[in-house]
Formats: C-alpha cells, sequence, structure tokens
C-alpha cells in the first residue's frame, strides 16, 4: 500500500514539474497567503496544486490510478515515471531540488513559477513554494540535504540577508563555462519554503508573506477568468491543479 501511495504522489509531482517546463491554495488553516498572492504579476507561468496530500487522496480514488497498479500496466507506469522524472531532474539542476525529496514530504500548496523581473542582466526567474505546515522538522531535512547535494557538486555556500531576513545561498558554477554563474537562494518562511534563483524575486515574495498587495498573480485577470471557468466546470468540487 505504502508503495502505491510513493507512486501516486510521484506521478502528481512529475505533472506538476511536466507542466512547469511545457510552460517555459495553501491549506485553509494557515493564515499565510497562497501562492498567486505571494508570486509578483511578472509571473510569465504559474502551476499549483492546492494541497498535494488531497491531489495523492483523489487520484487514488480514480480508475487511472488502478489502471496504472494493474500488473499487465505496471511496466509502461514505472516508464513513464521515469521519462517524468527526467523532465523535473531539469528544475533540480536549477535550484537543486530533488524528485525524490519533494515526493515523500507531507506538504499542502506546491506551486512553481517562471517569472520576468525587471533585471537585464537576468530577465527570467524559476521559483518554488511550498507550503509544510506541520512538517517542518522534515522540510529542515529536505533543505539541508539539498545542500549538501549542491555543495558537494561544487556550489559554494553562503548566508546573506534579503528584506531582512538570513538566507542561506548557493553560488553555482557552469562546470563547461566558469565564468557563467548563478545563485540559487533558499529559505523556510511562515512554514514554507522558498526557492529561487534570482535575489529580487525572493525579496518580493518574502515581503508579499506581510503585503501580498494588488499586483500579484492573483489580480491578473486572465489568471482571474481561468480560474472562474475552471471553477464553473468543476462545479462542487475543489480544482486539484
Amino acid at each position: 500500500f505504502r508503495r502505491n501511495c510513493i507512486v501516486a504522489k510521484s506521478i502528481c509531482l512529475s505533472l506538476l514539474a511536466l507542466l512547469t517546463l511545457t510552460l517555459c491554495s495553501v491549506s485553509t488553516c494557515n493564515a499565510a497567503p497562497a501562492a498567486d498572492q505571494l508570486l509578483s504579476n511578472t509571473t510569465k507561468a504559474f502551476v499549483s496544486i492546492p494541497d498535494l496530500d488531497e491531489l495523492q487522496t483523489r487520484f487514488e480514488k480514480t480508475q487511472i490510478y488502478e489502471l496504472l497498479n494493474d500488473p499487465v500496466v505496471k511496466p509502461f507506469a514505472e516508464d513513464l515515471k521515469r521519462q517524468l522524472q527526467a523532465r523535473f531532474d531539469q528544475t533540480q539542476a536549477r535550484l537543486g531540488i530533488s524528485f525524490e525529496g519533494l515526493e515523500a514530504l507531507s506538504a499542502g500548496e506546491a506551486a512553481s513559477a517562471v517569472l520576468a523581473p525587471e533585471d537585464e542582466a537576468q530577465p527570467h526567474a524559476l521559483a518554488i513554494i511550498v507550503d509544510v505546515t506541520g512538517s517542518l522538522e522534515d522540510a529542515q531535512k529536505l533543505v539541508d540535504r539539498i545542500g549538501e547535494k549542491l555543495v558537494a557538486d561544487g556550489a559554494e555556500k553562503s548566508e546573506t540577508q534579503i528584506a531582512g531576513h538570513d538566507i542561506v545561498m548557493y553560488t553555482i558554477t557552469d562546470e563547461h563555462n566558469p565564468e557563467d554563474s548563478y545563485k540559487v537562494y533558499y529559505r523556510i518562511h511562515d512554514e514554507h519554503i522558498v526557492s529561487t534563483d534570482h535575489a529580487l524575486v525572493m525579496e518580493d515574495i518574502l515581503i508579499r508573506f506581510e503585503n501580498p498587495g494588488d499586483d500579484n498573480v492573483a489580480s491578473i485577470p486572465a489568471y482571474q477568468a481561468a480560474m472562474d471557468r475552471c471553477q464553473q466546470a468543476a462545479g462542487d468540487v475543489a480544482p486539484q491543479i
């Protein structure tokens, strides 16, 4: 049974990652804003699963889940998982977040976004926000493992201050072009893992935890229209992606 649960969450996370790469709400008891309020309206691609555990539970009740666990289809399902995991590994290469790490983490909302900050030197950024309410110990272990792996791969670890908060920063150098380097930022903030490869994006997200403002993803008319259509189609069922 546990293996089936892991397979279900693996596929769900893989689809989230695949959608994010193709295109480039928080738990109700948590007072923190949802991810669409934490990301600015410079966001160009946004994918969110409001509750990973709930998605897994619902997915296990579907015919697709039963089909994927049929012994006849199992080899195909495992191959699909490997292919989607390979896509997710492209995100891992940038931020260091591993497929296995997230699928084993009990989490609420998980969101990924591609943004276009006003920065000529780095006009695009990737950000990931994961609600880890109630799982802070596991979340810290995950972030620590990510950091250890980045350092083992040659990244230089340091600490910095952004928006008045302590941030762990990793400077990553391209092994094929040593002069080309970039930075990855990590912080567990208000029971959320926040990671991005752009300092301005990290600053903006942290500020929005206190004041989401009216210039975020949730305020974009096209996004509002899309969410309205999804809700109308779903009826009384809360959309899971």
